[in-house]
């Protein structure tokens, strides 16, 4: 849903967007359903984040037939990204996404091109201001009080872009506490 949420900010109502992963559900543990497949197989264009979040893609692409493949957000499935896939929580990575998904509809819609530069300007100057509203809250944190525990290890590139030391989440250590018994 966050992906669709920056894919619609750029394509507007030049776009019908179906996402797969519904709010409130894990990219990384989603079960695709008869009607993913349905909508992949129509689809022109395919947005994924990449970096290994969403394994269950490519058998599903397989499934759905044709030769499509997926855009991935994340630049590639870079093995660096692996381990935390979720750049987009860090406002720079969220407008790469936004400039790569505005390049990928521009030439899969070249006579609205305009429009998608016009709609990916003021998309990424939202995520500017976004970012110096979160680092002008953060900068009112004592640097030694900047720590964040999460319940899933997902805001390393946050906490990186903030200066936010990151000491853990909690499901690591329930994974943990469950491998041990």
């Amino acid at each position: 849903s966050t992906l669709g949420a920056i894919v619609k900010d750029v394509g507007g109502d030049r776009i019908d967007l179906t996402t797969l992963v519904p709010v409130g559900a894990a990219p990384e543990t989603y079960e695709p359903t008869p009607a993913d497949l349905i909508a992949l197989s129509h689809a022109d264009v395919i947005f994924e984040n990449g970096s290994g979040l969403e394994a269950w893609m490519d058998k599903l692409l397989r499934s759905a037939g044709g030769d499509k493949s997926p855009v991935a957000l994340s630049g590639s499935n870079d093995p660096a990204h692996a381990k935390n896939p979720h750049l987009w929580l860090d406002p720079h990575f969220a407008s790469e996404y936004a400039t790569t998904i505005a390049t990928v509809l521009e030439r899969a819609d070249p006579s609205h091109t305009a429009v998608y530069r016009a709609q990916l300007t003021a998309t990424v100057a939202r995520y500017r201001t976004l970012d110096r509203w979160i680092a002008s809250k953060v900068e009112t944190i004592p640097s030694d009080k900047r720590v964040m525990i999460c319940f899933h290890d997902a805001w390393f590139y946050f906490d990186k872009r903030y200066g936010i030391r990151d000491v853990g989440a909690i499901e690591d250590l329930l994974n943990s506490a469950d491998s041990a018994c």
